[in-house]
C-alpha cells in the first residue's frame, strides 16, 4: 500500500496527524494558557509579594557586637538554605528597619533638620536612582534631605533622638533621587508604606536614609537608647520595648523560569510546611525566629501566593469548558479524514475489493486487514501530530510555559485515539465493502437517498433558534466568567455543511447541462466538464468536503477578528483613549509630556432634554485635542471625528452646539443642567462616542462653548457643578504613558488603562477560546489538502483506461495536465465561493449574537480577514497546479500497453 496508494497512505497519516494534534494539544494548551495567568498574577502582586517573607523584631545595637552579628549571620544563613530547596525562589533580600525616632542635623547649622528612616536592605543602592555619590561606609540620603541640609557627598551630619541620648555624627556617600518621587517597583513593596503618601492630598513619609546594617547597629549602640524609656519603641507593631528593629526576610519568586500552575501550587506547598516548621517550636526555624519576650511567640511566613493560584483558577475556568467544546470538534473533523481514508480504501481498489468479495472474504476479514494496513501511516500521523502539537502550542499558543505532566498527558492521550482511528478505518471500509453485495448495497444505497444537506440546514436553523433566544456566551457556573455556548458553534457547522452539499448538487448539475454543448470546446475544457459531470458521487463529496472545511476556516477566521476588533474598539470607547486618568478640575499634563492629552470633563446624569425630560450624560470635551487622542471608528458616526468636534464651538443665536447619541433630541430640544436651561443645536448625530456607556445617551460639547452659553443667560458654570468628574486622556503606548504619569509632580489620582478594561477573566475566555478556533480552522484547510489528495488518488484510478484511450486517440500530455489543473481548479474555486458566502453569513448571523461586553457600545463589529482569505486563495490556486501536475505525472507513469490488454 505503501507504495502503490501513496494518496491513501498520506491520507491516513494527515488524519492521525489531526487527531493527535487535536488530542495532546488540549493539556498543553490548558497548561499554557494557566502558565500566563500564573505569570499575570505574579506580576500584579509583584515578585516579592507573591513569594514568602518572614519578619520579627529583634534587639540591635547592643554591647556585643560580634554576638548580635553572629546570630543575625546564622538566621540568614538558616533562611538562605531553606528557601534554596524550592527552585523557583530567589536570592533571599533582608531588611532591617529601625523605628527609632530621630533627628538628622547639618554639622554646618545646625539649626537645619529633617526626619529620616534609618534602613538597610539588601542591594538598595543598585534600586534606586544615584544622583551623586558613590558606595562606601556611610550613608545614602535622599535629594529632599541633601536640599533641605544644604549636604553634598563627603559632609557629615548629625543624628540625634529628640529625646536625650548621644548624638552620633555620619558621612554621606551619596545621594539618591526620593523615593516617594519614583514608580513604585517591586523591590520597595515592603516600605511602601514608609515610602508613599497614604493619599493623593496627604504629605509623604520621611525619607529613608540607607545604610548597610553594622553601620545601623553602630549608630543605635552610640546613641546609648537602652535607658531611656521615654524614646518609645523602634517598631511599628510594637513587639519589643528598646533598642529593636524589624528585621525581614524575603525569598522573592525567581525571574529565571516561568513558572507553570503545578510548580506555583507546589511553592504553595512549599510555603506552607516552612510555615508549620516556623510554627513548631522543637524546629531549628523556630529557635532561630522565635521570640520569647515578644508579644506575637509564634513567628509566621507571609505570602500572597494563595491569591494568585486564587485569581489563577477564576480565569481558567472559563476557558477549559469552550476548549474541551473545541476539543470535540476538532476529534470530529480528524475522524472524518479518517473515514473518508477508509471510505476511499475501498474506492480506489474497486477491481481488488470485488476479486475478494467473490473469493468469499467477510467484512469483518476485510476491516482486520484495513486496520493492519492502517497501522504504519496512523503511527507515523501520531507521532508527527504530537510533534506537532508540541511545536505549536510552545509557537502559537497562549505564549505560557508547558508543565511536563502537560506533556505526559498529551502523549497518553494521543497513544490512546490510535485504536480509535485503526477501529474506524476497519469500520468504514467494511461497511463499504458490503456495497459489493447487492442486497446490502440496495440497503445501503437507501442512506444515499436521504437529504442530508436538507436536515442539516433544518438543524443549523434550531440551533440558530437557539442563539437568537439566549446569549451566544454562556454564563460560567462557578465565577460567572463566559464562554461559547453549544449554539455558537454548532449552528456554523451545520449550516455552513448544508448550503454546502446543496451547492455541490447544483455545481454538478450545471456541468451535467455544459456537457451536451462541450464539443466545440478545447480538450481540457472538454475533458474538465465530462469528468465532472460523470464523476457524481466524487465531484459532489470533494465539493461538499472542501466547502465544508474552508468555510470553517473562513468562519473561524472572522470570529476571532471581529471579536479582537469589537474587544479592543469597546476598551478604547469606555476609556477614552488608551489611558484615562481622573484627575482634580483643571488640572493638566506638563506641556513636555511625550504623549498626546486632552481634557474632559463628565456630568454623568446631570442632563435632561427637554421637551421629553430624557436623562442624559454630558461630555465637555476640548475640541482642539480631543480628535488627536479619542479612539474613533468610521462606523461611529457620518463624518471624521475631527470633522465632527470642530462644529461644536460654533455656537448662534444662543443655541449650545452638540453631538448627539440620543435620537429623541430634536432642532427644538433645549438642555437642562440643574435647573438651568439652554436651547441646543444638534450639530452632528452620532451612534457612539468615546467616553460613553450604554446606561444613557450623552451629550457631547466643547467645554469652553457650554460655560459661555450659561453664562450668557446668567447661570453658572455647569462645569463646576458638584458631581461633575474631570479626567485627561491620553493616546500612545500604555506602558510609556503609564510610566511617564508615575514622574509627573501633579499626577491624576487614578488611572485606568484600556488594556485593563481588556484583560479580564471573561474576555480572555472568549479571545483565548476563539484562538483555538482559529487552529481548527487551520485543521480544516488541512482537510481540503488530504480530500485532494484522495480524490485525485480515487479518480486517476478509476480513469486510467480512458486515459490510455485518449492518449492513442492524439491527447497531448499539456493538454491533459491542463484539463486536471482546471478541474481542481473549478472545484476548489466553486467550493471556495460557496465557503467565503455561508461562512461569512455564519460569522454574520454570530457575532451578532456575541457581545463580550454588552453594557459599553457599540455593538459587535464585523470584520472579515481580508489578508488571510487571499493567502487562502493563492494556496488552493498553487495546490491546483501541484495537483494537477502530480495526477499526470502519475499517469504518464502508467503502463499503457498493459492496461489496454487488461481492458480488452
Amino acid at each position: 500500500m505503501l507504495l502503490r496508494y501513496p494518496g491513501l497512505f498520506a491520507s491516513l497519516a494527515a488524519g492521525a496527524l489531526l487527531l493527535a494534534l487535536v488530542a495532546s494539544s488540549y493539556p498543553m494548551f490548558i497548561s499554557a494558557a494557566s502558565s500566563v495567568a500564573v505569570g499575570k498574577q505574579i506580576d500584579r502582586t509583584t515578585r516579592f509579594g507573591a513569594g514568602l517573607s518572614l519578619g520579627r523584631t529583634f534587639p540591635i545595637g547592643g554591647a556585643d557586637v560580634k554576638a548580635e552579628q553572629a546570630i543575625f549571620g546564622e538566621r540568614t544563613e538558616l533562611f538562605r538554605r531553606r528557601v534554596a530547596r524550592q527552585p523557583h525562589l530567589a536570592e533571599p533580600v533582608v531588611t532591617v528597619m529601625a523605628q527609632i525616632p530621630y533627628e538628622v542635623r547639618s554639622v554646618e547649622d545646625p539649626s537645619l533638620d529633617s526626619d529620616n528612616l534609618l534602613v538597610a536592605r539588601s542591594g538598595a543602592v543598585q534600586h534606586v536612582e544615584v544622583l551623586e555619590g558613590r558606595e562606601g561606609d556611610g550613608m545614602w540620603i535622599s535629594h529632599f534631605t541633601a536640599d533641605n541640609l544644604n549636604l553634598e557627598p563627603g559632609d557629615e551630619m548629625i543624628i540625634a533622638p529628640p529625646f536625650g541620648g548621644n548624638h552620633v555624627k555620619v558621612r554621606i556617600d551619596g545621594i539618591y533621587r526620593a523615593l516617594s518621587t519614583e514608580p513604585r517597583t517591586p523591590y520597595w513593596r515592603l516600605l511602601v508604606g514608609q515610602i508613599y503618601p497614604p493619599g493623593p492630598l496627604s504629605a509623604p513619609p520621611p525619607p529613608l536614609m540607607l545604610a548597610d546594617l553594622d553601620r545601623i547597629s553602630g549608630i543605635v549602640r552610640q546613641m546609648d537608647l537602652q535607658d531611656r524609656p521615654d524614646t518609645g519603641s523602634f517598631d511599628l507593631q510594637q513587639e519589643a520595648p528598646l533598642h529593636a528593629a524589624r528585621y525581614t526576610w524575603e525569598a522573592p519568586v525567581s525571574l529565571r523560569d516561568p513558572m507553570t500552575l503545578e510548580e506555583a501550587r507546589d511553592l504553595q506547598v512549599f510555603m506552607m510546611n516552612m510555615n508549620d516548621s516556623l510554627r513548631d517550636r522543637g524546629s531549628e526555624l523556630y529557635k532561630a525566629f522565635g521570640c520569647v519576650r515578644c508579644f506575637s511567640n509564634d513567628p509566621q511566613i507571609l505570602t500572597q501566593m494563595s491569591g494568585v493560584l486564587s485569581e489563577t483558577e477564576v480565569r481558567l475556568a472559563p476557558i477549559e469548558g469552550p476548549v474541551q467544546l473545541l476539543l470535540t470538534a476538532g476529534l470530529l473533523v480528524a475522524l472524518m479524514i479518517i473515514a473518508a481514508a477508509g471510505a476511499f480504501a475501498v474506492a480506489t481498489r474497486r477491481t481488488e475489493s470485488a476479486l475478494l468479495f467473490a473469493r468469499g472474504m467477510t467484512p469483518l476479514s476485510l476491516g482486520v486487514k484495513a486496520c493492519l494496513e492502517a497501522m504504519i501511516p496512523v503511527l507515523l500521523g501520531t507521532a508527527a501530530g504530537f510533534g506537532l502539537a508540541v511545536l505549536l502550542v510552545r509557537a502559537l499558543g497562549p505564549g505560557g510555559a508547558v508543565d511536563p505532566s502537560a506533556v505526559s498527558s498529551g502523549a497518553r492521550y494521543a497513544v490512546l485515539l490510535i485504536p480509535v482511528g485503526l477501529l474506524l478505518v476497519g469500520f468504514v471500509s467494511a461497511i463499504f465493502f458490503l456495497r459489493q453485495s447487492e442486497a446490502s448495497s440496495a440497503r445501503l444505497g437507501l442512506l444515499s437517498r436521504v437529504p442530508w444537506p436538507l436536515l442539516m440546514l433544518v438543524a443549523s436553523l434550531f440551533f440558530l433558534n437557539q442563539l437568537m433566544r439566549a446569549p451566544g456566551i454562556a454564563e460560567g457556573s462557578g465565577d460567572g466568567a463566559s464562554g461559547p455556548s453549544i449554539s455558537l458553534l454548532l449552528f456554523p457547522v451545520l449550516f455552513v455543511a448544508g448550503a454546502a452539499g446543496i451547492s455541490a448538487r447544483l455545481f454538478q448539475g450545471g456541468f451535467r447541462w455544459l456537457r451536451a454543448s462541450s464539443g466545440k470546446l478545447g480538450s481540457s475544457l472538454f475533458l474538465l466538464i465530462h469528468r465532472l459531470a460523470g464523476a457524481a458521487r466524487l465531484s459532489i463529496g470533494l465539493l461538499s468536503a472542501c466547502a465544508l472545511a474552508l468555510g470553517i476556516f473562513v468562519f473561524a477566521q472572522t470570529m476571532v477578528n471581529s471579536l479582537e476588533t469589537t474587544i479592543r474598539a469597546k476598551s478604547l470607547l469606555f476609556v477614552g483613549g488608551d489611558v484615562q486618568g481622573t484627575s482634580r478640575r483643571g488640572q493638566t499634563l506638563p506641556d513636555d509630556f511625550p504623549y498626546p492629552s486632552t481634557a474632559v470633563t463628565r456630568l454623568p446624569a446631570e442632563g435632561e432634554i427637554l421637551p421629553g425630560g430624557a436623562v442624559v450624560d454630558v461630555l465637555a470635551v476640548d475640541s482642539e485635542t480631543v480628535a488627536a487622542v479619542a479612539y474613533w471608528d468610521e462606523s461611529f458616526g457620518p463624518a471624521p471625528l475631527q470633522e465632527l468636534v470642530e462644529r461644536l464651538p460654533e455656537a448662534e443665536d444662543g443655541q449650545l452646539p452638540i453631538l448627539s447619541t440620543a435620537p429623541e433630541v430634536t432642532s427644538d430640544a433645549s438642555l437642562s443642567i440643574d435647573g438651568q436651561t439652554v436651547p441646543v443645536k444638534v450639530v452632528g448625530g452620532v451612534d457612539a462616542f468615546p467616553g460613553m456607556s450604554l446606561d444613557r445617551p450623552v451629550i457631547v460639547v466643547d467645554a469652553a462653548t457650554i460655560t459661555e452659553v450659561f453664562e450668557e443667560v446668567g447661570a453658572g458654570d455647569p462645569l463646576e457643578h458638584r458631581n461633575a468628574a474631570s479626567e485627561i486622556w491620553i493616546a500612545g503606548d500604555t506602558d510609556g504613558i503609564v510610566d511617564g504619569l508615575a514622574e509627573v509632580a501633579d499626577p491624576p489620582y487614578f488611572v485606568l488603562t484600556a488594556a485593563e478594561v481588556r484583560d479580564i477573566p471573561s474576555l480572555s475566555a472568549v479571545i483565548d477560546t476563539y484562538g483555538v478556533l482559529q487552529t481548527l480552522g487551520l485543521g480544516a484547510g488541512l482537510l481540503v489538502i488530504v480530500v485532494m489528495l484522495m480524490y485525485m488518488q480515487a479518480s486517476q484510478r478509476n480513469r486510467v483506461v480512458s486515459f490510455a484511450l485518449s492518449r492513442r486517440m492524439g491527447l497531448d500530455n499539456r493538454s491533459h495536465r491542463a484539463s486536471l489543473v482546471l478541474e481542481l481548479g473549478a472545484i476548489f474555486t466553486a467550493s471556495y465561493a460557496v465557503a467565503l458566502l455561508f461562512g461569512l453569513i455564519a460569522a454574520r448571523v454570530v457575532v451578532s449574537n456575541v457581545d463580550p461586553l454588552p453594557n459599553i457600545p457599540p455593538d459587535p463589529l464585523f470584520e472579515p480577514p481580508i489578508i488571510p482569505f487571499l493567502i487562502a486563495a493563492v494556496v488552493l490556486a498553487v495546490v491546483s497546479v501541484v495537483g494537477g501536475a502530480l495526477a499526470n505525472r502519475r499517469a504518464e507513469r502508467a503502463d499503457l500497453a498493459k492496461v489496454m490488454r487488461l481492458a480488452a
